[in-house]
């Protein structure tokens, strides 16, 4: 916030010029040597701020190529111009702690005159991690004095540099029962992340998820998804969150139970629930926690099949994904999987086509079936999935080669192509049906011929490289 009241105030227009002048800057300069860093280096002098800023920025986006300009970096951290001063701090930042005098040059702009460049300072530390150590009595005594927006900033630093931060350990016990609760909540991820079994962090984070406030629970649901295993603990109140007002809190507390994994198995039926979230987004989250969460549970599999049937894509992907961390049951749901194959989203069927290799004999038998459906999604999703079977499993493709050179004669010009797709997706596995490719290249349609064409490529390169 205290940045882009800052970006505000000085002129979107100002700002806008200063990226274009630093993206024309590197195009110069497109493969990086060290005499263009130093050009670069050299404009930081120049007397316009616009064309400081801008070699500041041009630094940044060079990352570590531009660790010669580190000491230049540092002593333009005093620059008259605040927004160079904040993007000297991100280039170094984004260069990385390679060097012993970036982090304690970054500490001394914990004090600068300027809120933007503080706040960019404190949030650069943690971008360093635990070689941000040296900072952390600095850390400590800025965070005590400062504001409540402040103050959440920095915790969350504490909480990015880890266990080195330890001695942050009280100021952050303590602030979780600060006035505000956006400092309580950065507090306790904070120390959750400081001190991995503070288990009052979680609870403290538990807590949070019935605040009066949807921010403040969706937050605290999405610190405990940043936690994984950590949040065990909090697994209880996420369950029961699973059946808050928002939809947004309900998402992250699905996500943040499948990030907690096995150790959350009581909480399978709020999960399952979920999957018949009234929000997409929700049930998109769902599928994928509920396979994490209990892989071994028939109740899962029945809840990703039914999954399959969902109107939304993203979340039959998902469900056809998620099948794949099960243990042993996509076998006895490949009817299902096939069925789902009759659509038109190209992601749904490559991801039902991978899964289906988990089980292939009673895939390929399944897909047989599909191969005469009524439906023409059906034949052509079985096509593509046909050709990755082969492709998978080179000692099905005896069986498996007529089924798809029948799909190549299908009334249908899509099941054709994809028929075509299928055959070149199988490789070298399908040289025998290269006479068929190279009459269906006589088809009138042009996309079958352009189908076919690629097909006879890709078999050849396929069997060049064998």
């Amino acid at each position: 916030m205290i940045a882009q009241n800052r970006f505000r105030r000085a002129g979107w227009l100002w700002m806008t010029v200063c990226v274009l002048a630093s993206r024309a800057l590197l195009a110069q300069n497109a493969a990086t040597t060290s005499a263009d860093v130093q050009a670069i280096v050299e404009q930081l002098n120049d007397s316009n701020p616009i064309n400081r800023y801008a070699a500041a920025r041009s630094l940044f986006q060079l990352g570590a190529e531009a660790k010669s300009a580190v000491p230049s970096l540092i002593k333009h951290l005093d620059d008259s111009d605040e927004p160079t001063r904040a993007a000297c701090v991100e280039a170094l930042a984004e260069i990385g702690p390679i060097q012993k005098e970036i982090v304690p040059a970054l500490v001394t702009k914990l004090d600068d005159k300027s809120a933007f460049v503080r706040h960019t300072a404190a949030v650069s530390l943690g971008r360093f991690g635990a070689a941000a150590k040296p900072a952390v009595p600095e850390l400590i005594r800025v965070f005590e004095r400062s504001d409540a927006e402040r103050q959440a900033v920095i915790a969350r630093t504490f909480g990015q540099i880890g266990p080195a931060a330890a001695d942050s350990e009280d100021v952050l016990t303590k602030a979780m029962n600060a006035k505000t609760p956006d400092v309580q909540l950065a507090a306790a991820l904070g120390l959750a992340q400081v001190k991995p079994d503070a288990k009052a962090a979680v609870e403290k984070l538990a807590s949070l998820l019935s605040h009066s406030e949807t921010v403040i629970r969706s937050s605290a649901a999405d610190a405990l998804a940043e936690l994984g295993p950590s949040a065990e603990p909090a697994a209880k109140a996420l369950a029961e969150a699973t059946r808050d007002e928002s939809p947004r809190v309900r998402r992250q507390s699905v996500r943040a139970l499948g990030r907690i994994g096995a150790s959350a198995a009581d909480q399978l039926e709020s999960l399952i629930a979920s999957v018949q979230d009234d929000d997409e987004y929700v049930r998109q989250v769902a599928v994928l926690s509920v396979a994490r969460v209990a892989p071994k549970s028939r109740d899962t599999a029945d809840a990703l099949a039914e999954a399959l049937k969902d109107e939304n894509s993203q979340v039959r992907e998902n469900a056809a994904i998620a099948f794949r961390s099960l243990d042993g049951t996509v076998s006895s749901h490949v009817p299902a999987l096939v069925a789902a194959l009759a659509t038109s989203d190209t992601d749904v069927v490559a991801a039902i086509s991978e899964t289906l290799t988990k089980a292939p004999q009673e895939s390929l038998s399944e897909l047989a079936k599909a191969a005469v459906a009524e439906s023409s999604e059906l034949r052509r999703g079985t096509a593509i999935a046909l050709g990755r079977l082969i492709n998978h499993k080179a000692d099905l493709a005896e069986r498996a080669l007529p089924v798809l050179l029948s799909l190549l004669n299908d009334e249908e010009w899509q099941v054709r192509r994809a028929a075509a797709r299928g055959l070149g997706a199988a490789g070298r596995s399908a040289a025998t049906a290269l006479p068929e490719l190279t009459a269906a290249m006589r088809e009138r349609n042009k996309f079958v011929r352009r189908a076919a064409a690629a097909a006879i490529q890709s078999i050849s390169e396929d069997e060049a490289n064998d």
